[in-house]
């Protein structure tokens, strides 16, 4: 087993142990089909994450990356899924776009940081 795979593990189990409520992504992907006229629907899918949130950090606010109302999520990495700025985060039943990714750095060996982190935002 790779190192960064081995830290996934442990984050999201220490995650896990944290959990704040229930979080969830909300995942779109397009459908298969359609023409430039009439594109295809997108598909919804909804993972549940074992996550914490807080409040945004104040170096997002005076840099202009965020406002205070928004929120830094914290998620175990969920394995296959790649997340776009097109997805939300549903916390305790209210959706929040998500509009800044703040991940650390992505190992080298998969591509996947060992955590997520955004700045999502009411609405």
């Amino acid at each position: 087993m790779d190192f960064y795979k081995e830290m996934q593990g442990i984050a999201n189990n220490v995650l896990k142990q944290f959990k704040q409520g229930d979080v969830k992504l909300i995942h779109y992907t397009k459908g298969e089909g359609g023409t430039p006229d009439e594109p295809a629907d997108l598909i919804e899918k909804a993972y549940n994450l074992n996550a914490t949130v807080t409040g945004v950090n104040y170096k997002y606010l005076i840099n202009n990356y965020a406002v205070a109302s928004d929120l830094t999520v914290t998620a175990g990495v969920i394995e296959g899924v790649k997340i776009s700025i097109d997805d939300f985060i549903e916390v305790q039943g209210v959706r929040h776009k998500i509009i800044r990714d703040i991940s650390p750095a992505p190992s080298s060996v998969n591509g996947n940081p060992v955590v997520w982190r955004f700045i999502c935002r009411k609405g």
